[in-house]
């Protein structure tokens, strides 16, 4: 199992992130509800899963003790937000699922920024 695959099965059941722990395994945000997941991996494996998002120069900087946060896009162009970091001692890593598609000002329904800096000048 990669981390495109954990991604892709977590998107398509509208999951919004995916939490993995070594040793706890792999919980998902569905619905605004958090739901463990019986995935059939060791602690090795899911170490892996978990470190395979990185480059050499990232695992070498996690390695020394810091935590990483980057963007992590799969090979179907699926965008995720990834924190890794330490809990009690084992790697875990966090994903937010941003989709594959840059939304436009249209679709989201962003006010222009010019009046946000407005308003912020007149409080």
């Amino acid at each position: 199992m990669t981390m495109s695959d954990i991604i892709h099965s977590a998107q398509k059941n509208d999951c919004s992130d995916i939490h993995l722990t070594v040793g706890i395994g792999i919980t998902v945000r569905q619905y605004g509800k958090l739901k463990r997941l019986n995935a059939d991996m060791s602690e090795a494996e899911l170490e892996r899963v978990i470190l395979d998002m990185c480059t050499d120069e990232q695992r070498q900087f996690f390695a020394e003790g810091n935590d990483l946060d980057f963007a992590f896009q799969t090979e179907q162009g699926t965008r995720t937000r990834v924190n890794i970091y330490r809990n009690k001692g084992k790697v875990a890593a966090c994903l937010r699922i941003m989709g594959s598609q840059i939304p436009n000002e249209e679709l989201s329904n962003i006010t222009n920024i010019n009046n946000l800096f407005s308003i912020n000048k007149k409080i």
